[in-house]
């Protein structure tokens, strides 16, 4: 089969699923990874599609709101590249390409943390062609793209360029940056505005919280992970063990 329904789990910190391994499996060098992330780099499930709109009697933010986000889904934070603590020859490699890496050059390498953002121009490409081609064939007005491309010049920078470069093949829709800070802010301001949203993996994931609250909670947001060849459905929302047996919990989502 080509697609999937991926039922809500919970993703503990490091520690805490740690903590929650059986007896005998402490200690074994066993480690908690999500399963929706693994299988979203798996089957290079690139596109992430999140629909908030407003149902008729929900608790809406602002009546009429339909926004669509366009998440990538594969790299930026989530690319789960990370180290602790810090190899030598990692932080050897980092100094030596950034003078700014020096400053930590006195902390021990065991009280270093790091997560590197990788973004790469074919999932940037990719991720804002879809945002538009949507936007194209249903008729919608305007696509933001999200990033802090001010401050994350490399990563945040190569985004904003392959967005600008691809809204040129689109020019009967309008395309706007938004830095992810003054986006939230707007988007508690003028949700209408927004129209179709599209953004790097780490930001895509909370502005459509932040869209899905405004159209009553992640109990009315599903969620698609898109590849060439495959799809995984899923809610958005996590397992929420802390309401189960009391018969309250939203399936619209699912």
């Amino acid at each position: 089969s080509s697609a999937a329904l991926f039922g809500a789990v919970t993703s503990k910190p490091k520690q805490e699923a740690l903590k929650e391994l059986a007896p005998e499996l402490q200690g074994t060098g066993l480690m908690y990874h999500s399963p929706i992330v693994r299988l979203r780099q798996e089957f290079n499930l690139r596109t992430n599609v999140r629909p908030c709109k407003g149902y008729p009697g929900a608790r809406n933010y602002a009546e009429g709101l339909d926004i669509v986000i366009f998440r990538e889904n594969s790299e930026g934070l989530y690319s789960g590249i990370e180290f602790h603590p810090v190899p030598d020859d990692v932080f050897a490699a980092m100094t030596a390409h950034s003078a700014r890496a020096a400053r930590f050059a006195a902390v021990p390498r065991d009280q270093i943390a790091m997560t590197v953002r990788v973004v790469t121009e074919p999932a940037a490409r990719s991720i804002v062609t879809k945002a538009f081609e949507f936007a194209a064939s249903h008729n919608r007005k305007r696509v933001t793209l999200i990033e802090k491309a001010n401050v994350l010049r490399e990563t945040g920078g190569m985004m904003v360029r392959v967005a600008r470069e691809v809204a040129t093949q689109f020019p009967t829709i309008a395309f706007e940056e938004r830095n992810i800070d003054t986006a939230c802010m707007h988007l508690m301001r003028n949700p209408l505005h927004f129209d179709v949203i599209v953004a790097a993996n780490e930001y895509g994931d909370i502005v459509s919280d932040i869209c899905a609250q405004m159209i009553g909670g992640l109990g009315f947001a599903p969620s698609a992970n898109l590849g060439d060849n495959w799809g995984v459905f899923e809610p958005t929302h996590g397992s929420s063990p802390e309401i189960g047996g009391q018969h309250i919990v939203n399936p619209i989502a699912m």
